[in-house]
This record gives C-alpha cells, sequence and structure tokens, in this order.
C-alpha cells in the first residue's frame, strides 16, 4: 500500500482528489486506490485488516515536501528531461502551454517533460508521456514542479507590469492622453495569459 506522498503517483492522487469528499465510503476507496486493488476486495477484506489500512491514511492530511526541480526524470524505463527555459521552449509548446486548461496538471507537465533524445511531441507518442507522467510521477514531484512554474509566472507577470508602467509613463511624456495610454496598455495587459492558462 502507497503510505507516502513521495510514493504516490500523480495518476493515483487524481483519481483520490476526484472522489465525493461526502461519501460515507470515500475512506475505502481511497484505501483501494492506493492498495492498486478493487474497492470490491477491500469491501471483502478482514474488518482489522482495513482499520489499519485506514489508519495509514494520515500522511494525506499533511502537506507533501517541496523539492528542487530535477533536469531529468525517470519514468518507468524512460528518461525525461524536463526543460522549460526561455530560450529553448519552442511555439508549439508555448501555444500547447497557452491553451492546456489549469486543471489539467499531467498535460501541462508533459509539455515541459520531453523523452531524453527527442524534441516536444516528436517522434514519441505524447499519450505515452502523459501516461508515464500520470504512472511513475510523484505527487511532491509533479507539485514541485508546478510550484516552479508558479514562481516562473509571478516574475513573468512582475516583468510585465513593470514594462506596463514604463510604456505609460513613457506615452504620457510624449503627450499621448492619459486615458488613451492607459487604454492601450489595459488592452495589451489583458491580450496576454497569466502562467500559461487562458483567464
Amino acid at each position: 500500500m502507497i503510505e507516502s506522498w513521495k510514493d504516490l503517483p500523480l495518476g493515483v492522487y487524481k483519481k483520490i482528489i476526484a472522489l465525493d469528499p461526502e461519501d460515507s465510503e470515500g475512506n475505502l476507496k481511497v484505501v483501494a486506490l492506493l492498495e492498486g486493488v478493487d474497492y470490491n476486495e477491500i469491501l471483502n477484506a478482514p474488518l482489522a485488516e482495513v482499520k489499519e489500512k485506514v489508519q495509514k491514511l494520515d500522511f494525506l492530511t499533511k502537506k507533501p515536501k517541496k523539492h528542487l526541480v530535477k533536469l531529468k526524470y525517470k519514468l518507468g524505463n524512460k528518461v525525461y528531461k524536463f526543460d522549460c527555459s526561455a530560450k529553448s521552449i519552442t511555439t508549439a509548446q508555448f501555444i500547447d502551454f497557452s491553451n492546456t486548461k489549469k486543471e489539467d496538471m499531467t498535460g501541462a507537465l508533459a509539455i515541459f517533460l520531453i523523452p531524453e533524445g527527442h524534441r516536444y511531441n516528436e517522434d514519441y507518442d505524447l499519450e505515452d508521456a502523459m501516461l508515464d507522467i500520470d504512472k511513475y510521477l510523484s505527487v511532491e514531484e509533479a507539485l514541485s514542479i508546478c510550484d516552479f512554474f508558479t514562481t516562473l509566472s509571478e516574475l513573468y507577470v512582475r516583468r510585465t507590469l513593470r514594462k506596463a508602467r514604463k510604456a505609460l509613463k513613457q506615452a504620457k511624456r510624449a503627450g499621448v492622453p492619459t486615458e488613451q495610454a492607459e487604454t492601450i496598455v489595459a488592452d495589451y495587459l489583458k491580450s496576454i495569459s497569466i502562467s500559461g492558462f487562458q483567464r
């Protein structure tokens, strides 16, 4: 049975958070997911054994640890490189990331976790990569990568706002009416998407 965040694959975590929190049998369903067995097996198991397993769910009440983002991740029998530097991101990656729904953590991760020896979405199956991410990437690692994205996004937003303020000041100095200058800057800010996700 999975007993820690570092051993919990992203795919199993997604199934856990999809469960109805009001379900009176929720803990039993979580145990089945962490055991990797059918729910009926848990229902047919001895009560004492199931109670012991339910007590091991305690780790889910604590926050996962944060890790430094690595340049390479071994997922199953493949090595994936993590690459999201501004200099190496392709236009296709940027477009796909911009169109990724906020809830699609696996899809977002698959844009930047690329099988070693490949370029993004070339000569490999993106669906297979997403399956590897769900099956082998731990929640701790996935959330650490997402935190990294968040930090990058915040830096991007701050930089964009600084540029917008500077442009506004320059427009005012150049004699552009304040209202017109503010409209130009506001339109620009609306046109960008924050952290790559659509508003």
